[in-house]
């Protein structure tokens, strides 16, 4: 159980980081992603 939820959230967040950093960086390179 820790482990599956401790993946989910890391997932997310690295998710949530990865679409804030394309998005203030530049769209193009958000979608490259």
């Amino acid at each position: 159980m820790g482990l599956s939820v401790g993946l989910s959230v890391s997932l997310s967040v690295d998710l949530s980081e990865g679409l804030s950093e394309g998005l203030s960086t530049s769209p193009t390179a958000g979608g490259a992603r």
